[in-house]
């Protein structure tokens, strides 16, 4: 049987053992028997090492299970890392330390990936934030922590605080951040979710930027919402709106079947 590390893509784990072991310095271990977590678009495995730091091996979701093509998977993730290292120079925004990364499957590992530094502290994930165990017929997969209300506060004043400090970083054209030869940040394509997400990458004749002016922006992203009615599937959650909120339901059952109408 392959290992549970396996369960969305086969690459070299003794490659990457390798690797973050002679970036720090310091043998690690990837312990196999574990699935990784997994998002939308990417999955994750976490890298011990002997006294007890983590790393973060990230990669994006390919085969049946991805939404966006693996080319722009490929400059997706390379614009993260730019991305995360730009922000980091600034240093008053909590963001990893991106440690190696690689666009492309051709490296050693043999997918294409981020590896970088593990925050601290729990993910939010794991706490009820809305409280959706107070719905009747909630499905309880896993225990959540709970919250009060002050927890819910200090986490918005850090978020807003975050997002300040972002509101004072500006460039001269929208789009995405990508790093040159020399290391420099610069303003390429924009790979928004409203031009990627849902086959969107895959439309011809969108305008993708970098762009000059907010109104070359929003018509790029008009241009791909009708292009997505005209030429892919429609579902749920490209189109019907409003979403529907679970607490205007009597219980979750009723929920669930309007989410699937």
């Amino acid at each position: 049987m392959r290992p549970r590390v396996f369960a969305y893509a086969k690459f070299n784990i003794d490659a990457l053992i390798s690797l973050a072991t002679n970036l720090r310095g310091q043998p690690c271990t990837v312990d196999t028997s574990t699935r990784p977590k997994a998002g939308s678009t990417h999955w994750v495995i976490f890298i011990t090492f002997e006294d007890g730091i983590e790393w973060v091996f990230r990669s994006p979701r390919g085969g049946s299970s991805a939404i966006i093509t693996e080319e722009s998977a490929s400059k997706l993730l390379i614009s993260e890392a730019a991305t995360l290292k730009y922000l980091r120079t600034l240093g008053s925004i909590p963001v990893p330390e991106v440690f190696s990364f690689s666009g492309n499957a051709d490296s050693d590992i043999g997918v294409p990936y981020i590896l970088m530094s593990k925050a601290s502290g729990r993910p939010l994930s794991e706490y009820d934030w809305i409280e959706l165990s107070r719905i009747e017929g909630y499905p309880t997969r896993r225990s959540l922590l709970p919250l009060t209300d002050q927890d819910r506060e200090k986490v918005m004043k850090q978020l807003g605080t975050i997002m300040s400090r972002l509101s004072d970083c500006h460039f001269d054209k929208i789009g995405s951040l990508l790093e040159n030869s020399h290391g420099n940040t610069f303003v390429g394509e924009c790979f928004s979710p409203s031009l990627l997400w849902q086959h969107r990458d895959e439309l011809e004749g969108i305008d993708r930027g970098p762009f000059d002016q907010e109104s070359q922006h929003l018509q790029s992203l008009v241009s791909a919402f009708k292009a997505h009615a005209e030429e892919l599937p429609l579902s749920p959650h490209s189109f019907f709106a409003p979403i529907p909120d679970p607490f205007e339901y009597p219980n979750w059952t009723s929920y669930r079947q309007a989410v699937e109408r």
